[in-house]
């Protein structure tokens, strides 16, 4: 097996390779973290509510978005299609092998 030596190839393994992966590693965490506390909290709490019902945390006079019950839903089905491609056959193998670093 060659070697390849090229300073930008290991730049690009270095400053980019290695990083993304530790990214989408703890990425992979927190959105298994999220599926799991929307599946046994949220969900079953704003599952009868309607798709326009408003989470009112009390931000928006801060500017921050009011969410909607669909937000949140949308979110959820957004994260659980995330996981779906992570978890696929061997999809996790090759994102954690360039990682340096434990989880943040």
């Amino acid at each position: 097996m060659a070697l390849i030596t090229a300073p930008i190839a290991i730049r690009f393994a270095n400053e980019f390779a290695r990083p993304m992966a530790e990214i989408l590693n703890d990425a992979q965490v927190n959105l298994r973290d999220f599926q799991r506390t929307y599946d046994a909290q949220i969900g079953p709490l704003v599952g009868a509510a309607a798709d326009g019902d408003i989470i009112e945390d009390g931000r928006a006079a801060q500017g921050v978005s009011r969410l909607t019950k669909k937000d949140v839903v949308d979110f959820a089905a957004q994260v659980d299609a995330l996981l779906a491609v992570i978890d696929a056959v061997g999809a996790l193998d090759v994102i954690t092998k360039p990682k340096v670093r434990g989880l943040r």
